[in-house]
């Protein structure tokens, strides 16, 4: 629940919208010890349902990313550039032109 957390606990460091549930903030607290994959699961989806019902933020725009890239550029992966801290490494990115 690192999304969670970050984006829309209480005191979470990226709540933007200063958006406060308590109710949701103990379903997190759950849902970070429990280790039942299937309870997991189940506080997730309650989590989402409490969000839909008291929406955080209402979203205007998002980002459409198209990557394009050579085949000889080596070291990355797409999908690890994008989450909760945006970050991408290029210090593990190198080319291969064998």
């Amino acid at each position: 629940s690192d999304y969670f957390n970050a984006w829309y606990r209480s005191d979470g460091p990226q709540n933007y919208s200063f958006w406060h549930n308590a109710e949701f903030d103990k379903l997190v607290d759950q849902i970070d010890v429990e280790t039942d994959p299937g309870k997991r699961l189940a506080l997730i989806r309650q989590a989402e349902d409490l969000m839909e019902q008291d929406p955080p933020l209402v979203p205007v725009a998002w980002e459409n990313i198209l990557d394009v890239w050579y085949n000889y550029v080596k070291g990355h992966n797409p999908k690890d550039y994008f989450g909760i801290y945006d970050v991408v490494r290029f210090d593990t990115f190198w080319l291969d032109k064998a």
